[in-house]
């Protein structure tokens, strides 16, 4: 084991040296600007789920048209 002390002399030299100063106000930016991209992030899932749940629909209704109705279904029906 060492015996020798590896403490520095003077501490706040040291941790002056190695802290350095955060801009008054940077945390607050940065939160504000992370907020808005998680906003940002979540509308934009929530209109990608839209548009799958949408496609997903079609789908599944032209599938059900095309095996159960015979002739399909008229123009007006199918737009409705």
């Amino acid at each position: 084991m060492a015996s020798g002390s590896t403490v520095p002399g003077d501490s706040n030299a040291v941790s002056r040296n190695t802290r350095r100063e955060i801009p008054p106000g940077y945390i607050e930016d940065q939160l504000e600007r992370t907020s808005s991209e998680v906003r940002l992030i979540e509308l934009s899932i929530s209109i990608l789920t839209l548009c799958v749940a949408t496609l997903s629909y079609l789908l599944v209704l032209g599938i059900l048209e095309h095996w159960f109705i015979t002739g399909g279904l008229s123009a007006v029906t199918r737009t409705l």
